[in-house]
């Protein structure tokens, strides 16, 4: 083990032990376990913070992965069930609109034109692009918002709807009684993507897209622009390498998918813009302060 890092592992250790409430400490002893090639110790840690906290979805996303690196190959799937809790859903046209077409129009402007941009854009996972503000999408037009909200609510309907009865699968016993919903957009430049991260302070999260470049489908790289999910952060996977899967995003659809999901995006190649639509649905309980370690945050 380096030095450093030893002495880093060692240091968060006293830390947790003094506080094991100390989450973010917790969260950062796992990563260290884990890129120490160490997944026992990691996956340990995981089982301890869920026996406390059972809705910190976010220790799935790490358990999944030390599942995998000790060789629980049928446990980690059962996680990670890229079939069955990852789906590709159609939007509904929101009232007041003619078309899709037509609300992804307003959407586009409202983005490009009426909305704040983050102004610490480091402690997020977007490369070579922005995104809003959180919490502040929709404040300068609320109709817009709504709509927008009754529409991926609508699509959220459909996916619970067939979700695993399990009630002892994660993505149940997360479940928050009165979910909140909270939105933000992304545009992606050229060269732009999403580093991998997962959202462990929500339940589920979803992506709709609302305008592609007009050459999505013929840039150079045939995945270029598209989302890939299943690979956590660098590092992470020291033995085993993640199943992943990537998939073509379309305009007028969404994927949803629990928030556990390591997630990322191919760079693009296009000069013109990747709009999309993003969301968690939480209980609104924040484990976790915002900081620049975005990788483990949004």
């Amino acid at each position: 083990m380096d030095n450093e890092l030893g002495r880093f592992i060692e240091l968060v250790q006293r830390v947790v032990i003094l506080n094991p409430n100390d989450l973010p400490s917790v969260v950062s002893l796992i990563i260290a376990h884990l890129e120490q090639s160490n997944p026992r110790a990691a996956l340990a840690l995981c089982d301890s913070v869920l026996s406390k906290h059972p809705s910190l979805t976010g220790a799935y996303g790490f358990k999944y992965i030390a599942l995998a690196e000790v060789g629980e190959m049928e446990t980690a799937r059962a996680l990670l069930d890229l079939d069955t809790l990852l789906r590709r859903i159609p939007a509904r046209c929101p009232s007041g609109y003619a078309s899709l077409d037509e609300f992804n129009s307003a959407l586009v402007d409202h983005v490009m034109n009426s909305t704040m941009r983050a102004v610490n854009q480091d402690r997020y996972t977007t490369r070579s692009g922005w995104q809003t503000e959180a919490g502040r999408l929709f404040e300068t037009n609320t109709e817009l918002g709504a709509a927008a909200d009754g529409m991926i609510r609508a699509a959220l309907e459909e996916y619970v709807a067939v979700l695993p009865k399990d009630p002892k699968h994660p993505i149940q016993l997360t479940r928050p009684p009165q979910p909140e919903l909270d939105t933000w957009c992304v545009v992606l430049n050229t060269g732009g993507y999403q580093a991998p991260h997962m959202h462990p302070n929500g339940w589920l999260s979803g992506v709709y897209y609302i305008r592609l470049p007009d050459d999505f489908n013929t840039q150079q790289t045939s995945d270029a622009g598209c989302i890939t999910f299943g690979r956590g952060k660098e590092g992470l996977h020291r033995v085993d390498g993640p199943r992943t899967v990537t998939l073509r995003p379309e305009e007028g659809y969404f994927f949803l998918f629990p928030s556990y999901f390591w997630h990322n995006t191919v760079p693009l190649e296009s000069s013109q813009n990747r709009i999309s639509l993003a969301f968690d649905l939480t209980d609104n309980i924040n484990y976790f302060k915002r900081s620049s370690d975005s990788t483990t945050m949004d």
